[in-house]
């Protein structure tokens, strides 16, 4: 199989046909796993093909954490609302 299909950056759109929602929140100076390189095309990708996208970038933020200060907007995004 080849292995830069399957990275889930290159799925974005695939993801998206298939009706799946998703919720990312990036850490705008990751060095793990740099935003350009992985978060932003996969999301401008599904956005492309029509997903529903839940994205929040946290600007000065590494790796972790992985959290948001206020999570309601998340949960209303879950809950479909």
């Amino acid at each position: 199989r080849d292995m830069a299909a399957a990275r889930p950056v290159t799925r974005g759109a695939e993801l998206a046909r298939a009706g799946i929602p998703v919720a990312m929140v990036i850490g705008g100076v990751d060095e793990d796993v740099p935003c350009d390189e992985n978060g932003i095309p996969f999301a401008n990708d599904f956005m492309r093909a029509g997903g529903k996208l839940f994205l929040r970038i946290k600007p000065e933020c590494a790796h972790h954490p992985h959290s948001l200060e206020d999570v309601s907007e998340l949960c209303g995004f879950l809950c479909g609302k």
